[in-house]
């Protein structure tokens, strides 16, 4: 990924296009399809990654997930003082992406293709080894053929199908996340919008259940006053 030297502007904004596309598309490919749809999905990953490696590597790098990014910074590969600009992009576009898809689908449908552990398989701690595995396989392949020595041009396509293989591999068990941004923003637009459905049912709830008075209540009317009815006289009695 030999990057031109461009200004910060045009750098951040390959970021965020291409991690918003790969959350759209990703995670909206699981959002439509469903469980038992792994490879459609996981093709859906590899081939966004590959396309926008091909687009954009030039440009930023499209390292398009923050683990990436810190990752070529331990590595000596990255610019220290550039890797939290890169994060908070990343994590913009993500969550961006989760909230159009809340838009598009309508509500948290299959809770917007967020990476979800079966617990009934996996513990938490498998599900986070399965992950760090998978992470440092994606982060080794992005070292060793896009940045150091010559970037190989099969780059785009080593780096799209290592995550198509963690999907394929795990996916079924932890969502193959290998990505912060992949999981935080369809998590957090799927939160969102649950809560604010919570809030709503609770208070039609209590509203229900206590209706409010009306602020001008209609006092009843005092009762008439009766005037006693004046006494006639008689016609025919006497005086």
């Amino acid at each position: 990924m030999d990057q031109k030297t461009i200004g910060p502007t045009r750098v951040l904004t390959a970021e965020f296009i291409g991690t918003f596309t790969l959350i759209f598309i990703g995670a909206g490919a699981a959002t439509a399809l469903g469980a038992n749809h792994d490879p459609a999905v996981a093709f859906a990953h590899g081939l966004t990654i590959m396309v926008f490696i091909a687009a954009f590597g030039d440009i930023s790098g499209c390292h398009i997930n923050p683990a990436v990014t810190i990752g070529l910074a331990a590595a000596g590969e990255f610019p220290a003082r550039r890797v939290v600009p890169y994060i908070v992009t990343q994590l913009a576009g993500s969550i961006a992406a989760g909230y159009c898809l809340l838009f598009v689908f309508g509500g948290p449908v299959a809770n917007l293709g967020a990476t979800l552990v079966d617990t009934s398989r996996i513990t938490y701690a498998g599900a986070f080894a399965f992950e760090a595995l998978g992470t440092f396989l994606l982060v080794n392949t992005v070292l060793h053929t896009a940045v150091r020595h010559s970037a190989s041009p099969l780059a785009p396509v080593a780096i799209g199908m290592t995550v198509t293989m963690c999907i394929l591999g795990f996916g079924v068990l932890t969502g193959g996340s290998v990505n912060p941004a992949r999981t935080i923003g369809p998590a957090v637009a799927s939160w969102s919008a649950q809560r604010v459905r919570a809030s709503c049912t609770a208070r039609s709830g209590l509203a229900m259940r206590h209706p409010p008075e009306p602020s001008h209540a209609v006092q009843p009317l005092p009762p008439a006053r009766t005037c006693p009815a004046a006494v006639r006289p008689n016609k025919g009695a006497e005086p």
